[in-house]
């Protein structure tokens, strides 16, 4: 019942189809500026399966996609191939020799998983204060980017710095 009640299966085409007609709107953005834009323009006004709960992030992850929104969603989160290796390295995946990841390291391309550059972060084991990285790309016009986090229960949070003033690009 989890998996017919989950909508993965729904979900799934619906993003795609909606993947590809922002790849067509911007064909210079890589897969993760489409995930990037994709996620972070996601609304959160959603209820749990009883319509009036309302649901949390293990409900329904970034939230609903809202295509009109993604098109321009001023920063994105951008990730290559290397800092995908990189992630590799950090979890020993196979196949990726210690040189390798220390010349990705040394390229600022941090093997810790929390450090993958993605719009979203999750980071176990956070007993002390721990730092995590991320990227932005403004792809829209210039602008200035306030911060906001909404932390979890027990977690202080602090974003520095807390506002950005970029260009394009």
């Amino acid at each position: 019942r989890f998996q017919y009640l989950s909508g993965t299966s729904m979900a799934v085409p619906h993003v795609a189809g909606v993947a590809a007609l922002l790849r067509q709107a911007h064909p210079g953005w890589s897969p993760a500026a489409l995930r990037s834009a994709l996620m972070t323009t996601a609304r959160q006004d959603v209820v749990k399966e009883d319509g009036a709960s309302p649901a949390d992030p293990f409900d329904f992850g970034a939230g609903h996609i809202v295509p009109d929104r993604a098109v321009d969603p001023g920063l994105v989160y951008e990730a290559g191939r290397e800092d995908y290796a990189a992630f590799g390295c950090g979890i020993g995946l196979v196949g990726l020799d210690d040189g390798y990841c220390a010349t990705l390291d040394t390229a600022g391309h941090p093997p810790a998983a929390d450090e993958l550059n993605l719009p979203s972060i999750a980071s176990h084991d956070v007993v002390h204060a721990h730092t995590i990285h991320r990227r932005v790309t403004n792809v829209g016009p210039p602008a200035v980017y306030q911060a906001t986090v909404q932390a979890p229960p027990g977690i202080a949070v602090a974003v520095e710095p807390a506002s950005l003033a970029l260009g394009s690009g």
